[in-house]
């Protein structure tokens, strides 16, 4: 058999087979704990956190979102990728960046959807679901803009994106308020603590850490790659 016939096959076999494997697209709408590649990793007082990660000709199934929710995008959306609301048409493709940070308030105003991924690379995201309708009533820091760029502020959270060349180092702070670090670019850093004391970690695209609030610590790359991250604090 000739490529361009065994082509033809495998692009006539493919929806079929992507079909088959979202069978869950005919249940009633799940809430979003029980949502396909919506992984709920982490749960608190303040947030539950899940990694999502909607694999190539895969979609979640409809699901239910009725919390206020902050996502980070941890590697570009397949360009192909798109959301449909229950009963609507298709959206248009998000083509969302790597490190994009967004916010959406749902508390009142509940949205039903899927996500569908046809594209050939995953779908990827760390999302924080508010547990509760309103702020916690703690003050968000504030930290050094030379390293540190503001990207969102809200009466829910303040977040930052981090970003180190090998050798630089993030000068200390001060973190009031409970918060969610999300990598974005991976490497070797060094926390330096209260004391001078340093604390070495490996860290890789797509980790995510809880920090309780009361942290004081500065940041230094010590790896040979470009450190890039998110930080969130929950007000």
């Amino acid at each position: 058999m000739k490529l361009p016939e065994l082509a033809l096959i495998a692009w006539l076999a493919a929806p079929a087979f992507a079909a088959a494997a979202n069978s869950w697209d005919d249940a009633p709408p799940a809430p979003m704990e029980d949502t396909s590649y919506h992984v709920p990793v982490i749960r608190n007082d303040v947030v539950t956190i899940f990694r999502i990660d909607i694999l190539p000709g895969r979609t979640s199934g409809y699901h239910i979102h009725e919390r206020d929710q902050i996502c980070v995008v941890v590697d570009d959306y397949p360009p192909e990728a798109y959301s449909q609301p229950l009963g609507g048409a298709p959206g248009q493709p998000r083509k969302a960046a790597t490190g994009e940070v967004s916010f959406v308030a749902y508390f009142g105003k509940p949205m039903t959807h899927r996500a569908i991924n046809p594209g050939t690379i995953a779908n990827r995201s760390i999302c924080a679901v508010f547990n509760g309708p309103r702020p916690l009533g703690v003050a968000a820091g504030l930290r050094d803009g030379q390293f540190y760029r503001q990207v969102l502020d809200n009466p829910r959270a303040r977040a930052w994106r981090l970003t180190l060349q090998p050798g630089q180092s993030a000068p200390a702070i001060k973190q009031p308020a409970p918060a969610l670090r999300v990598i974005i670019g991976g490497g070797e850093i060094a926390e330096v603590l209260p004391g001078g004391r340093e604390r070495g970690m490996s860290i890789r695209q797509g980790d995510f850490y809880w920090k309780e609030a009361g942290a004081t610590r500065g940041i230094r790359n010590i790896g040979t790659t470009p450190i890039d991250m998110v930080e969130i604090e929950f007000k």
